[in-house]
């Protein structure tokens, strides 16, 4: 998740900064990831979501019988 160029001005410019984490992840890991990557603008760095959803690729698609 390194931040160059462009992707790093939108950094700069932003007031603040939420984290959106996968809740079946190792979360100090991936905090400790985030603020490593973020380098001087942690600081903005104002809340972390933890995800408990299942991505759509992981969903059992519906049965195709009806009741």
């Amino acid at each position: 998740m390194p931040f160059k160029g462009d992707n790093r001005e939108v950094l700069e410019i932003a007031d603040g900064l939420v984290a959106v984490l996968p809740a079946n992840l190792d979360i100090n890991d991936c905090m400790d990831g985030i603020v490593v990557a973020l380098g001087g603008t942690e600081r903005k760095l104002i809340g972390v979501i933890i995800n408990e959803l299942r991505p759509a690729t992981e969903l059992t698609p519906p049965s195709k019988r009806y009741a």
